[in-house]
């Protein structure tokens, strides 16, 4: 019953001690002092109550037999002591939480449960919303549905959740009514599509058609990046679950064009037919009206689309919409990946909220002319800045010598010849063009390596010697989560005080992490902190500060049954660095779902 490291004491035989017979007569039994009768008042004390209690009488009981203590009125043993509850508190950077954990036996059902399974259903109603600085409603966030972008997006979301999916953490501690949870493995739960160990499928494919342009429609395969923590109580059916994921990207277009301007039934037993609706296609076919960027599993039960198609299959969702029924049987043509995205999924059955701060790209500035054209002085300039920002990753808008800002994330292919790279370059000082990081007709400092290095620190921080160091240019950098800064916009090999890491390093200047005396080239090519578009979800979105989704936890689970629960998760999406994708989804952003559901222990 449960862990092997979990103990439980059984009370096996409750015996009578005898007198021998004497002059005749047979003599009463002794009371046996550590009886449930005897030990029931003291282990009350503990306040519990039901099969709490009788648990925890269990292990006063063992207590009185060991002759740690006695029971009775007045007796020493006592519950609230040896099955008293324990308190702990976390805090994270918005709030701070005091959960309360019982000690002592597993109170989470007979058998011990040894695993949480949660599958996804279709959502009815809304679990969150967007609101305005002045508290007012910009948005309402549907449950079941995916948000994503900033407040400028050209395709609008939501985008459907696929219902149908079943995850399966690991009880890895019962104590009391509290859950510790951990990752299983596919060789523990026999499918590599319910685990919650890296390398797992996470879902079925999730299609995210671009009706607006649809050549830029991906297909997103999610796979487990880390392996799965988190915690659950399952008297309330509470649960926060860290799952961070990574979001393959698939540039799939829409996979069942029109043909002659027409949309046209697709497998069954009338491929070909004009259509308009699913119902007009036989066989188990479907009609390729809409944007469907996944493969579809068919009602014929076959793939269509893909690399396996034609292959036999079995539908992993509903028909939630014309982009579904997808399945892991039918995955998207290998050629078409255009790299992934890494989320930092954490779920929860309770409520969270992200709110945006500004940037101020002035707030930079240490001099005229440093480190931007823009700035005119300590503090102050015209450089352009950026309110509302939920997920800020390196960009640059002011690194420019003269001219507009170019607007580009740090890790964009120097194929994007307005993007600050050495290739881009037209002249050095005194008036370096485009970008100051330039040197002359395509050489500069805008591309951060080491055959750069002339010395020490020179002209990067990064440098170590001529032509050694440890420089590089970073697939992007995420600055910062609502206002909480992550990471300096340095390139990695920052000048001034922004590359201080610490007193005295690297530099004798630095006085400390990012403080210091040192002088400022402005040469950096990602100097500014912002996402593509400020706000959420969608064009009129600019003007939202904050976004808000509320989970439902399960309530009581210990009786091993499904309740209908839901997870909630807001996150950060890193840009792809297609441009074509970028735009239309208004990438980087930030994301948000909601995930309802069933929430079951099992044995």
């Amino acid at each position: 019953m449960g862990n092997a490291t979990r103990t439980m004491t059984v009370v096996a035989t409750l015996f009578w001690l005898s007198v021998a017979p004497s002059f005749g007569q047979t003599a009463a039994p002794t009371p046996n002092p550590c009886s449930n009768k005897n030990c029931k008042g003291n282990a009350a004390l503990s306040g519990f109550k039901g099969k709490a209690l009788s648990q925890c009488t269990a292990t006063v009981i063992a207590a009185c037999n060991a002759s740690t203590c006695t029971c009775g009125t007045s007796g020493t043993c006592n519950g609230a002591t040896l099955c008293t509850p324990t308190t702990t508190t976390s805090t994270t950077s918005s709030t701070t939480t005091t959960t309360t954990l019982p000690t002592g036996p597993c109170q989470c059902g007979t058998p011990d449960p040894t695993r949480l399974q949660f599958t996804t259903a279709v959502g009815t109603g809304n679990c969150g919303v967007t609101t305005k600085s002045d508290g007012t409603t910009a948005l309402n966030l549907a449950c079941g549905e995916l948000y994503v972008g900033g407040g400028s997006n050209a395709v609008p979301p939501p985008f459907v959740v696929p219902d149908m999916s079943t995850s399966l953490t690991k009880v890895t501690v019962c104590s009391g009514t509290a859950l510790t949870l951990g990752n299983l493995a596919s060789t523990e739960t026999g499918s590599n599509r319910n685990c919650t160990s890296v390398g797992c499928l996470f879902g079925p494919p999730l299609p995210m058609p671009n009706t607006f342009n649809p050549p830029y429609s991906v297909c997103v395969i999610n796979l487990v990046a880390s392996n799965a923590t988190g915690t659950a109580d399952c008297s309330s059916g509470a649960a926060s679950i860290s799952l961070p994921l990574a979001s393959v990207l698939y540039l799939d277009s829409d996979l069942f064009e029109q043909s002659g301007g027409q949309d046209h039934c697709v497998g069954g037993t009338n491929p070909g037919t004009v259509c308009t609706m699913n119902s007009q296609c036989t066989g188990g076919g479907f009609c390729s009206a809409g944007v469907q960027p996944c493969p579809i599993c068919a009602g014929d039960g076959k793939c269509h689309g893909g690399d396996k198609d034609g292959a036999a299959c079995t539908p992993a969702d509903s028909a939630l919409n014309s982009s579904y029924p997808t399945s892991q049987d039918c995955p998207p043509p290998s050629g078409n990946s255009i790299g992934s995205l890494s989320i930092a999924l954490a779920l929860t059955t309770g409520t969270t909220s992200l709110t945006a701060a500004d940037y101020n790209a002035n707030a930079q500035c240490t001099a005229s002319g440093q480190p931007f054209t823009c700035c005119t002085g300590m503090g102050s300039g015209t450089c352009l800045s950026q309110n509302r920002v939920f997920c800020g990753f390196c960009r640059d808008v002011n690194a420019k010598g003269t001219g507009a800002m170019t607007g580009c994330f740090e890790g964009d292919p120097s194929t994007f010849s307005f993007c600050p790279h050495n290739a881009a370059c037209t002249s050095g000082p005194p008036t370096p063009q485009p970008f100051r990081c330039c040197t002359g007709a395509g050489t500069g400092i805008c591309d951060p390596n080491n055959a750069q290095c002339t010395a020490a620190n020179t002209p990067w921080h990064c440098c170590t010697g001529a032509g050694t160091g440890t420089c590089d240019i970073h697939p992007f950098t995420a600055c910062s989560v609502g206002g909480v800064t992550l990471a300096a916009c340095t390139d990695g090999n920052a000048t001034g005080n922004a590359g201080c890491t610490g007193a005295m390093t690297p530099q004798t200047c630095c006085t400390g992490l990012g403080t210091g005396t040192c002088t400022a080239n402005g040469l950096g090519a990602w100097p500014d902190c912002e996402q593509r578009n400020q706000g959420a979800f969608g064009q009129g979105g600019g003007g939202v500060e904050t976004i808000t989704e509320t989970g439902m936890p399960g309530g009581d689970l210990t009786d091993g049954l499904g309740h209908a629960s839901t997870l909630g998760s807001i996150f950060c999406i890193p840009p792809s660095f297609n441009a074509g994708v970028d735009l239309g989804f208004d990438w980087p952003a930030p994301g948000a779902v909601a995930l309802p559901g069933t929430a079951q222990l099992k044995p």
